[in-house]
């Protein structure tokens, strides 16, 4: 079915410009049948040109007819296809900033002793005892923080999985990607002779068995939304995605593509 859309849409143009042409054809040939029967006498010429005036009105209606269903097959083939942005990891990290701790010492402040002073009359003075003067207390500074290098790890992005051929693949989600919600499965299935796509998921690194996600799909896509995943039903683990793409003899000529994820916290 796809192919024969695909030979319509190709030549579209050509059958648009026949079914016009027998369209303009009919529409003459039955103002002529009316010009005839208007303009002749005879009954039976007036038969025969309405007669050739109902055939001609047939002929139009069944070009527009076909020039109608042209125009569908031909808007059903028409594909989008969206462009995908990928992202790069940008590190993030904090600057190291050292602070330098002051650390001050009081002297203590001495006196000089008192220098004696002479008398009249040969008699020394008596001895004056020195007073020696207590240091002040030494005041410590207070400590300050410093300042503790962090460093902050680039996010890490999920690599996309190996496949074996671009035109069957898994773009996203990535490998080991953590899964929550509603996610959009992206990726390409468009490969020649194509005839359907399936997802499959499967529980752990090497699934015993795999199970259909959704319905099997009959359009090619390329670099586009294959199908969504909604998590809200699995149980919290390690799961797989395959991507089988079958041809119109019923085989994959292109090896499943897998991709591990982990679904859940």
């Amino acid at each position: 079915m796809i192919q024969f859309l695909n030979l319509v849409s190709g030549i579209a143009w050509l059958l648009y410009l026949v079914c016009g042409l027998a369209v303009l054809l009919a529409i003459r040939s039955w103002w002529l049948a009316q010009l005839s029967r208007h303009h002749t006498i005879y009954s039976l010429e007036k038969e025969v040109a309405g007669e050739r005036g109902t055939r001609a009105l047939i002929v139009g209606f069944v070009a527009a007819g076909l020039g109608a269903l042209v125009f569908m097959a031909d808007a059903n083939s028409v594909v989008s296809t969206p462009v995908v942005l990928n992202r790069s990891p940008t590190p993030n990290i904090a600057l190291l900033f050292n602070t330098p701790t002051l650390t001050s010492t009081a002297r203590p402040a001495t006196l000089p002793p008192p220098s004696p002073t002479p008398l009249r009359g040969g008699n020394p003075p008596p001895p004056q005892p020195t007073i020696n003067q207590p240091a002040p207390p030494q005041r410590s500074p207070t400590p300050r923080p410093t300042a503790t290098e962090t460093v902050i790890p680039p996010t890490q992005v999920p690599l996309p999985p190996q496949c074996s051929d671009l035109n069957a693949r898994i773009i996203a989600p990535g490998t080991d990607a953590h899964l929550s919600g509603s996610i959009p499965i992206v990726g390409t299935a468009n490969i020649a002779n194509f005839q359907y796509y399936k997802i499959e998921f499967g529980a752990g690194d090497q699934p015993p068995s795999w199970k259909v996600l959704g319905d099997l799909h009959r359009r090619p896509v390329s670099e586009n939304v294959l199908d969504l995943l909604n998590t809200a039903g699995f149980t919290p683990g390690v799961y797989r995605l395959r991507l089988t793409v079958v041809d119109s003899t019923g085989n994959y000529p292109i090896a499943p593509c897998s991709v591990r994820v982990f679904i859940g916290d």
